[in-house]
């Protein structure tokens, strides 16, 4: 049986990456964001359009998708700021 791996922001730049190598290596991909890309969608076995944080979304996933792992790739839009000025103390 093929070891199914859960992307969080799977429809990203980063996260459809990331589902394209898995899906290439042979594991089956389950995505979930927010966001739904037409074009990402071909790199995963299941999308479902959700917000990952939500209990409704972990509950879902927990019962029914048979998750081995999880690569975590969504990040809050409204955290990028404050993301980007910290990645700037380290490399400045």
């Amino acid at each position: 049986m093929t070891q199914a791996i859960l992307v969080t922001g799977a429809t990203g730049y980063i996260g459809s990456h990331v589902c394209k190598y898995l899906k290439h290596a042979g594991y089956a991909v389950v995505g979930v964001d927010r966001v739904r890309r037409e074009h990402t969608l071909k790199h995963m076995d299941q999308f479902i359009q959700a917000d990952y944080m939500s209990i409704e979304c972990v509950q879902f996933l927990a019962e029914h998708a048979g998750i081995a792992s999880v690569v975590h790739c969504a990040i809050n839009i409204g955290d990028t700021p404050r993301i980007v000025l910290q990645v700037r103390e380290y490399v400045e």
